[in-house]
């Protein structure tokens, strides 16, 4: 959510203040905001914080006797920091409040490499957002983990306000030279049974938000190189110390939350809570650069460490060392006073004393036996998992991802799954970042097949690995065959192969056909039928259940069809679409259920003209939408050719852009480069479209004055739409949308018609206007005498062939 800014007028006369307080024996604590009388700040929020606060007696925080920060002060230095136009560690470089002692990181730091780290300690550490404003001023709804919980939000906002961590409660934005962005919070379980972690989803939502603003690879103009200990790394630093050492750990407390950010930011790091306004000043959860700034704090205390001759691994707030048994207890109460002489807030209950087995990074390490290991229940857990997997035939990226997750868990363990993870991760990098299924490929499943048996044979435990291998004296190669580059050409072949084969149905085909699968699945789930291979007998009754929700005979067919295809992909037989017991079935199907297929209407000039006094031509958008219904009606083409399902799906491909458009003595000449019939770029399809002067109904001078509304380049869409500055298609739903509610303006019912009632309308016209057949199936693209279904005869016109008859009889004189 965004709170608008405004224009601040420098003649300010009027104030207002808008005040939450707190008091303490200390001072008095305003949260006030001086904004020009004129600013529609707070209605447009529509706070009812005044009703709230009556209701529970008290404001939600005010009854809590706390020192809370002077808001003023940070509203001030926030405008400051906004007028210098840099960071506050480059320009302003006022002190921001925290625990940190940061005269002892700068002394401690000398030499250390991070040259700029105290300066970010004490002034702030910028988030990294660098995509501009955000204009989304929509009220974002907090997630149902937070609305469900509201008790633990209250403690979360009640501790962080001891800590100083947050400003407000406020009523409206006090940042008088900022926009506030506001994020919905969530919460989810934690470890400990009965708490949870307060998150604020910077995430949300995913196209415009404050995460999506931060550059996960570059900060502060540097490239970002977040690495975390391995396994490997701590059964180093264990051999390093010898057998029976003492490895112990230590927790920081709150680790992001003591962390500072830099106040010019802190307006995007808002959000709300029963009509409250709050805003971070220190690291959220959820915040992309986070895990970086935390990692890069807690790697200087590692270095500190170090500079007194003791070696640490630090995972975010985790420190985990090891030292012989003798000086293991010298070392760890070290490092308990240097976190301290940092002003870091440990937590104290989570810290583990040296001793000789010690859980870190979610593995048991054992310095007596030199074992690693993973609980019995994690390896269980796991198992179930894999053996899911392996009744799956299709798989999402995320679904992938938690597997991935899981696997090398074990893999820290199992030095030989890691090879198998290896090749998980490979067929990762190959999958578009999407929410589809993909097919898993044969040689997954046979990997998991491995993990599988793998998993139901472990206890759990390993051995440290203790061998060093040393560097080869030689490195000899040698090729495999006699021709070529040994395997690599072979394994190059495949893996074009496997490309060509996924590419052989089109998008939209091989999502129906996931379906279908999705469906045969569940019907033999629910049943207890054997899906591969299916029999005769279960291939019948499925197109029985498919009757209940089809009435369509074909589109039962190509349900069948979706299950052939799930045994040839699997390299399985499927003899049963000519079989007697099937074609049976399917006749009589067809007898029970007699189905009229449902057509859309088509649009006539009439309509047009009635469509057209009910759109206002000054407005751009409308503009779009009577260029872009002209065009299908005169072109007769199909909606994938004009616009995308989504923004995101707009291919220059496939959609029209304004390139493929060209405007020659008054003819559009329009070309398409692809469609249904045009798949593979064999042919382009040319469609000249001629003025009608003098007609509302011209589609030359539409799409003249669209181009002049909303000019743009040639690889844009040719039907857009200006959204936050930037050129997007407009989309198929927004399409339809508009038809329908043009089309019920004018007195019809809009469910009988669609977007394609323009396709057969226009070849209607056609027909009427005596043009010949071909030509029709040549503008319209049709493969085949099909657009004859599209042609749609009055009576009038059904009536010729009697009269025609008649007068025939008439002249035969009988």
């Amino acid at each position: 959510m965004l709170i608008d800014k405004g224009e601040i007028s420098k003649s300010m006369e009027v104030f207002k203040i808008d005040t939450c307080t707190v008091n303490n024996d200390n001072y008095r604590i305003s949260s006030k905001r001086v904004v020009n009388k004129s600013l529609p700040v707070q209605s447009s929020l529509n706070l009812k914080i005044d009703e709230f606060c009556h209701k529970h007696k008290k404001c939600l925080i005010c009854d809590l006797n706390v020192n809370s920060l002077d808001l003023q002060y940070f509203v001030d230095i926030q405008r400051e920091i906004k007028l210098s136009g840099l960071p506050n560690y480059q320009g302003c470089r006022i002190p921001v409040f925290s625990k940190l002692k940061i005269d002892f990181f700068r002394s401690m730091l000398v030499d250390y490499n991070d040259h700029i780290l105290c300066d970010l300690l004490e002034f702030g550490f910028p988030i990294g957002y660098t995509a501009g404003d955000i204009v989304d001023i929509k009220k974002p709804r907090n997630h149902s983990g937070a609305r469900d919980f509201p008790d633990f939000i209250l403690k979360y906002l009640k501790k962080e306000l001891e800590y100083k961590a947050v400003i407000g409660p406020l009523k409206v934005n006090p940042f008088i030279y900022s926009s506030l962005v506001l994020s919905p919070l969530n919460s989810v379980p934690k470890s400990t049974p009965g708490e949870r972690r307060v998150i604020l989803d910077l995430s949300f939502p995913s196209e415009n938000c404050i995460n999506a603003g931060i550059d996960k690879d570059i900060y502060l103009g540097e490239s970002v190189n977040l690495t975390y200990p391995s396994v490997d790394d701590f059964v180093n630093l264990i051999k390093l110390k010898g057998r029976n050492c003492g490895i112990f750990k230590r927790d920081l407390k709150r680790a992001y939350r003591q962390i500072p950010i830099d106040p010019g930011d802190i307006n995007f790091v808002g959000f709300h809570w029963k009509n409250h306004i709050f805003v971070d000043r220190v690291l959220s959860m959820g915040l992309r650069s986070s895990a970086h700034i935390c990692q890069r704090v807690t790697s200087s205390v590692v270095y500190m460490m170090k500079q007194s001759g003791h070696l640490l691994l630090n995972y975010l707030d985790d420190f985990a060392g090891a030292e012989k048994s003798e000086d293991a207890n010298v070392v760890f109460d070290l490092l308990g006073r240097l976190l301290d002489s940092c002003g870091l807030e440990e937590s104290v209950e989570k810290a583990s004393s040296p001793s000789t087995v010690m859980t870190f990074l979610g593995v048991k390490f054992d310095t007596s036996e030199l074992t690693i290991s993973v609980t019995t229940e994690r390896v269980e857990e796991i198992l179930l998992l894999v053996k899911t997997w392996l009744n799956l035939l299709v798989a999402t990226v995320r679904q992938l991802q938690s597997l991935l997750g899981k696997l090398h868990f074990v893999s820290n363990c199992v030095r030989p799954g890691r090879l198998f993870v290896s090749r998980l991760l490979t067929w990762l990098r190959s999958l578009p970042d999407d929410k589809c299924d993909h097919i898993i490929p044969l040689y997954i499943r046979k990997d998991l097949l491995w993990w599988y048996h793998f998993l139901k044979s472990y206890n759990g435990v390993s051995m440290m690995a203790l061998e060093d291998w040393s560097q080869p004296d030689e490195i000899l190669e040698t090729d495999a065959t006699l021709s070529g580059c040994g395997d690599l050409q072979l394994n190059l072949l495949k893996v074009d192969q496997q490309t060509s084969c996924k590419s052989a149905f089109a998008r939209g085909t091989f999502e129906n056909i996931k379906v279908q699968w999705r469906t045969f699945l569940t019907f033999c789930i629910y049943f207890g039928f054997k899906f591969l291979p299916a029999s005769l007998n279960t291939v019948c009754l499925y197109a029985q259940f498919l009757s209940r929700s089809f009435k369509s005979v074909h589109s039962i067919k190509n349900y069948i069809n979706g299950v052939r295809l799930l045994h040839l992909y699997n390299d399985l037989e499927f003899p049963y679409l000519q079989s007697f017991s099937l074609k049976l079935t399917l006749k009589g199907l067809q007898r029970l259920n007699p189905h009229l297929p449902r057509k859309a209407l088509p649009i006539t000039p009439l309509i047009l003209k009635q469509i057209y006094e009910f759109m206002d031509l000054n407005d751009t958008k409308d503009k779009t939408f009577w260029s872009l219904f002209l065009l299908a009606f005169f072109m007769m083409s199909r909606k994938s050719n004009l616009v995308p399902n989504s923004e995101k799906e707009f291919d220059e491909n496939k959609q029209l852009c304004r390139g493929d458009i060209i405007i020659e003595n008054d003819v559009l000449i329009i070309i398409l480069k692809w469609s249904k019939t045009i798949q593979f770029g064999q042919r382009k399809l040319r469609i000249p479209i001629s003025s009608i002067h003098g007609s509302i109904l011209c589609p030359v001078n539409a799409y003249k004055n669209m181009i002049e509304a909303i000019p743009a380049v040639k690889k844009d869409p040719a039907f857009c739409k200006v959204k936050k500055g930037r050129i997007l298609p407009i989309i198929y739903k927004e399409y339809q949308n508009k038809l329908r509610y043009l089309i019920q303006k004018t007195g019809r019912n809009s469910l009988f018609y669609s977007t394609h009632s323009f396709r057969r309308g226009g070849a209607s016209l056609a027909f009427d206007a005596d043009v010949s057949t071909e030509l029709i199936q040549l503008h319209g693209d049709w493969h085949s005498d099909a657009y004859k279904n599209y042609l749609e005869f009055t009576l009038e016109q059904k009536l010729q062939v009697s009269q025609m008859m008649s007068k025939s009889v008439s002249l035969l004189g009988y």
